[in-house]
């Protein structure tokens, strides 16, 4: 990739953002700290943007939209070279500085991809999910699951019409849990919920039912295998004989999965 000489110029329209791009936050500390040092020192030569031309008459900035923005604002002039060949800019900053999750969401919905839309619409339906959480049901997958993440972040994330309505299951689970008792609103009972989901003769309203006539047996726990003892307990609650072992259940049902 050739660069050519850094120019010089405050003639902004000549510029377009690149929607592959982070969404633009000039109120975050970064943006301040950034817009502190373009007044004191102006905008350094060796920092320049990096742009494409896109086959009009405007320039695509690759990298430094930050910069450009702050710089339009305070009316000082931009420093630039253009490059002769475009790049996907997600993975050129994944090696400098670290993009959230949210940020590819942006970013492959720029792109319009469906699935990236309909993760941002199942966490609307469900405000108690993080992003990650909301990733990991709609892909079918454990939490933590580097391959999946890895599919996010490159654009090539995708959901099944079953994972989707397991997904959807679980989280309508956890939330009415949530809802009897707001100690419960902890990663790992999601985790444990998923497992739970994985048995075949699990009854999750029974599990609903239960917690509501007990919520005062919800206690918050840090590791999931104790959140399943206790959905275990809950599950079982007012039962003599013929308990369920909900937690070895589950757990064999993901040592299937695995095996799978």
């Amino acid at each position: 990739m050739k660069h050519k000489t850094v120019e010089i110029t405050k003639y902004y329209s000549k510029f377009k953002l690149s929607l592959e791009n982070r969404d633009i936050n000039l109120k975050k500390n970064k943006a301040k700290k950034l817009r502190e040092s373009l007044k004191k020192h102006g905008w350094i030569p060796s920092f320049p943007m990096t742009c494409f031309r896109n086959g009009s008459d405007q320039l695509t900035i690759l990298d430094g939209q930050h910069r450009f923005s702050i710089a339009r604002e305070l009316g000082m002039p931009v420093k630039y070279v253009i490059v002769d060949q475009e790049f996907d800019i997600s993975e050129i900053n994944n090696t400098q500085d670290t993009w959230r999750l949210k940020d590819y969401l942006s970013r492959w919905q720029k792109a319009g991809k469906d699935a990236y839309f309909e993760i941002e619409e199942f966490m609307s339906a469900h405000p108690n999910l993080t992003l990650s959480a909301s990733i990991s049901l709609l892909g079918g997958q454990y939490q933590g699951n580097t391959q999946l993440k890895n599919k996010y972040k490159e654009g090539n994330f995708s959901i099944s019409s079953k994972s989707r309505g397991k997904a959807y299951q679980i989280a309508n689970c956890f939330e009415s849990i949530i809802e009897v008792n707001d100690d419960a609103k902890h990663n790992n009972l999601l985790k444990a919920l998923y497992k739970c989901f994985y048995v075949d003769s699990f009854d999750s309203q029974r599990l609903i039912d239960q917690c509501k006539k007990n919520p005062a047996m919800i206690q918050p726990y840090s590791k999931t295998e104790d959140w399943l003892d206790l959905l275990q307990e809950i599950y079982n609650h007012g039962r003599k004989s013929n308990r369920i072992p909900l937690r070895f259940q589950a757990e064999e049902a993901m040592k299937q999965r695995q095996c799978k």
